[in-house]
């Protein structure tokens, strides 16, 4: 029978006004000729915004192929089910209500359906907004091809929003309306099993959007119910059935796109939070019987599974069989059936630290094991001549970063043992420290010794094996790390191995690497004993700690050679000239380059490595082996939220993690950063001895934070963007101004800046991109801001904050309640905020009694002297 049109495409409407219109045009926009060839059905299921409004305009431009039909709200199957009944083109699609299609998707697809006997085309599915990227099954696209599902079976499909499909498959097929999870995977594979072929077109994209609000994720008690019960039981065990029913058996095609859906059961979720003891053992045993009909090898060579997922299938799919087993006493397996899921003899022992420094060797670093961590434990050998000492490892938890327990549909799974060593070293002695680990669970007894590997981050690397501390060397090779004399002949030897290894390797910037190898053996009879230290806010900024701190170290007579490192094309550069002219540092320079390598302190604002390390864009692990400095943290903005998953000690091994308050400093200390006492003080910040409360204008500052999940995809739609130029565009925001003689000095966010033409501000609203932070707080009178660290700078001197917040911050909540402990109001609604800046400009924008009590209780130092006390305790730290 012949169709109206080529395509047919069905969106199932909910809530969506945000993005309908974007999604609707990229079908109008094909070239392929909207009103003659596509017939577009827009369902709305009972939407509470104006989607369906939306819906019902594009039906009075186009009234001949646009349908718009409302429905009580039933979920998209039902909503898609309903679309089907209007269908008029000879191919049909699902696009989702916030997704598009990309330029030209039509026209390639049309023309692969006339030229190919096939009636399931898929096209790649590609990541916009929140995150963006290709898929992980788009590897299947590298060509246009046809492809046979029962003879080339590793092909999985789960998306039928990314498929066109002849209309008249649906005769007999419709979505299943009892779930929303895999309602997808469930009905194309159903339509594979019956057609056994399938299209691949790579000119064509399905644009999938991962919204910036996260609402698109499953984010909800009864939706991730629905992710185990549901999918388990409409989904694979329909799957399962519908397969023996059609066919008496379940086809490879059909066990493959199942393995791949249930390696999400590998999540790490905790799913005690969301199921009750009587719907896991009915998952648990749905689980079994799903798994009895795939085979083992469709599990073990799976191409889109980690090893880690494949295990946890295997010992699933064997009923939860777990046994040990132990060859010798050096040999430590683990079975599942008679399948080997695990030798964790085989596995590295990761190092993250190695530094000689106080009389003793720190190392850190983790084990990766399916073995309960009280069942391990890990040990040094230290040995000095003929005598052997042996040290137990510090066990360190860092439960907010991905190194912690992997539980899997509440079955603990993956195991991270996180270890310190603090090993003394006497200055006189020579010695090697090797490393065992002892398994001991029942009448299980191995010990083995493993390989070691050093992480990109750590200070050590395989070209750059060595380094020189003091008048010693510590050289890793054999699995084991060597302190010895320093000689000239012996590191003259270690750095030509070293030269070799990287002129062989083949690594990116492999000889440039050589050349500053070979500039740093010349200088280093004359820099060997200098004293340096370096200081450096940002590569492009140089206002804050580190900036203050400089210019008090600079004016002490201690020996110590000073440089401050800052790039030469930042506007802060003749600053800084201006506080030591002969002391800043060009940031990449050689100059820069060979002090970073005889650098014994690196004094910073922020810890990124990529503002600390020159190197860190030109494989940073071939100079590894030629610094030893220590790091010092002077803080860019006061902790108060939990940042532990960024600024933890493997990550970054300060020496000195900068406080002001003793909430501030306890939530370090009792946290999960994992650095000692003496690392965390509260000393203040060096930048707050030149804030003064003097010389107030008639100024307001707006100075709001950035969000991680932002990118240039999202930002025109974010929250973010539309609250800040809602404010800034406030007809009652501008009256109350010019009646008050008062101006908004708005500071944005570096990221902020190339957006920063979209905004359209009065004559009472000033962009500042230039001012040094310090002269803004001293000069403004009260400061607006979302959750951006420098009220603590504004509150300091006691003048007013206003929080202007929406819950949509990065950072994971910390010890500071913005209610209880906060200086100043926090306001919601855009006009409940112009109300509140009106009354403190009616009350000459002054701190009320209660926020300056707060402000007494919070800092514990107000006397001027923090860059004092920093500079000493930096001093004194050997």
């Amino acid at each position: 029978m012949n169709k109206k049109f080529k395509f047919s495409i069905v969106i199932a409407v909910y809530n969506a006004e945000d993005y309908l219109e974007e999604t609707v045009n990229s079908i109008i926009n094909q070239d392929l000729g909207f009103e003659e060839n596509v017939q577009l059905i827009l369902v709305d299921d009972g939407s509470s915004d104006n989607s369906g409004e939306i819906a019902l305009s594009y039906q009075k431009i186009y009234p001949n192929n646009v349908i718009a039909v409302s429905k009580e709200n039933g979920g998209q199957s039902s909503a898609r089910n309903l679309g089907l009944k209007y269908a008029e083109g000879e191919y049909i699609n699902f696009l989702d209500s916030d997704d598009k299609l990309s330029e030209g998707s039509l026209r390639e697809i049309y023309s692969f359906f006339k030229n190919h006997d096939v009636n399931i085309i898929a096209i790649p599915l590609v990541f916009f907004d929140r995150i963006t990227g290709d898929h992980t099954l788009n590897e299947k696209f590298i060509c246009d091809k046809v492809v046979d599902v029962y003879k080339e079976f590793d092909y999985p499909q789960l998306s039928i929003a990314s498929c066109f499909i002849k209309t008249s498959l649906f005769d007999n097929f419709s979505f299943d309306e009892r779930f929303n999870i895999g309602e997808d995977a469930v009905l194309i594979n159903k339509l594979l099993v019956n057609e056994g072929k399938i299209g691949f077109v790579n000119d064509a994209q399905y644009l999938y959007r991962k919204r910036s609000d996260a609402s698109s994720t499953i984010d909800s008690i009864n939706i991730k119910k629905e992710f185990y019960l549901d999918k388990s039981r409409y989904f694979h065990v329909e799957l399962i059935n519908y397969c023996l029913e059609k066919l008496n058996y379940v086809p490879k095609f059909v066990q493959y796109v199942i393995a791949h859906d249930m390696q999400w059961y590998y999540n790490g979720l905790d799913i005690w939070d969301i199921l009750t003891k009587e719907e896991y053992d009915v998952l648990m045993d749905e689980i079994h019987y799903v798994l009895g009909y795939i085979d083992k090898s469709i599990i073990l060579n799976h191409n889109y599974m980690t090893k880690d997922q494949m295990d946890f299938l295997i010992y699933l799919k064997n009923n939860n069989d777990f046994s040990i087993k132990v060859p010798n006493k050096k040999k430590l397996i683990f079975m599942s059936g008679d399948q080997v899921i695990n030798r964790v003899h085989k596995h590295t022992l990761n190092i993250d630290i190695v530094e000689l420094t106080g009389g003793f060797m720190n190392i850190s670093g983790y084990f990766v094991s399916y073995c309960d961590d009280v069942t391990l434990s890990i040990e040094a050998i230290k040995k000095v001549g003929d005598t052997k000492e042996i040290y137990k490892s510090k066990y360190v938890e860092y439960p907010t970063t991905h190194r912690h327990l992997n539980t899997s549909i509440g079955i603990p799974w993956k195991f991270y043992y996180n270890l310190d060593f603090k090993i003394p070293v006497d200055e006189n002695e020579n010695c090697k420290i090797s490393f065992f680990i002892n398994y001991n669970e029942n009448d299980k007894s191995v010990k083995f010794y493993p390989k070691l590997k050093l992480v990109d981050y750590c200070n050590l690397s395989e070209y750059s094996n060595y380094f020189v501390k003091d008048n010693k060397i510590v050289l890793f090779t054999d699995n084991s790390f060597h302190i010895v004399d320093f000689s000239s002949k012996f590191r003259f030897k270690l750095e030509t191995l070293s030269l070799f290894k990287i002129l062989t390797s083949l690594e990116p910037y492999d000889i440039y690497a050589i050349f500053m190898h070979l500039l740093n053996l010349c200088v280093y009879p004359l820099w060997k004993n200098r004293k340096i230290w370096l200081f450096i806010d940002r590569r492009d900024f140089a206002d804050d700690n580190a900036k203050h701190l400089f210019k008090y170290a600079v004016s002490q007579n201690d020996g110590i050679e000073k440089y401050f490192i800052v790039d030469k094309k930042s506007k802060d550069y003749k600053t800084i000239k201006s506080i030591s002219s002969k002391n800043v540092v060009n940031f990449g320079s050689i100059k820069h380059k060979l002090l970073y390598f005889y650098a014994e302190k690196i004094i910073s604002s922020h810890i990124n490595h990529e503002w600390l390390n020159p190197f860190h864009f030109t494989n940073k692990i071939l100079f590894s082996g030629l610094t030893t400095h220590k790091r010092y943290f002077l803080q860019h903005g006061v902790t108060k939220d939990d940042v532990s998953r960024y600024l933890v000690k493997y990550l970054h091994n300060m020496h000195l993690f900068l406080t002001l308050s003793k909430y501030e400093y306890d939530s370090i200390v009792n946290g999960h950063y994992n650095y000692d006492e003496n690392v965390v003080q509260c000393l203040g910040f060096p930048r707050y001895d030149n804030l003064k409360n003097e010389g107030n204008k008639k100024q307001i500052l707006f100075i709001p934070t950035w969000r991680s999940y932002i990118n240039e995809d999202n930002f025109y739609s974010s929250e973010y963007f539309l609250r800040i130029k809602s404010l800034l565009e406030n007809e009652r925001l501008s009256d109350l101004l010019q009646r008050n003689n008062y101006e908004i000095i708005f500071k944005p966010h570096q990221n902020l800046l190339p957006y920063m033409g979209l905004f359209n501000v009065s004559d009472e609203i000033k962009v500042d991109y230039d001012s040094p932070y310090q002269e803004l707080f001293n000069n403004s009178s009260l400061m607006i801001t979302d959750y951006s660290s420098v009220f603590f700078d504004f509150a300091y001197i006691k003048k007013p904050v206003i929080y202007y917040q929406n819950e949509d911050y990065h950072y994971e909540k910390g010890y500071f309640d913005y209610e209880t402990m906060g200086f100043g109001e926090v306001i919601e609604s855009e006009e409940e905020l112009i109300t509140q800046i009106e009354h403190y400009v009616e009350n000459n924008c002054e701190m009320e009694e209660k926020y300056q009590k707060r402000v007494d209780d919070f800092f514990k130092y107000t006397d001027k002297n923090n860059c004092k006390r920093v500079y000493e305790w930096i001093l004194e730290d050997d």
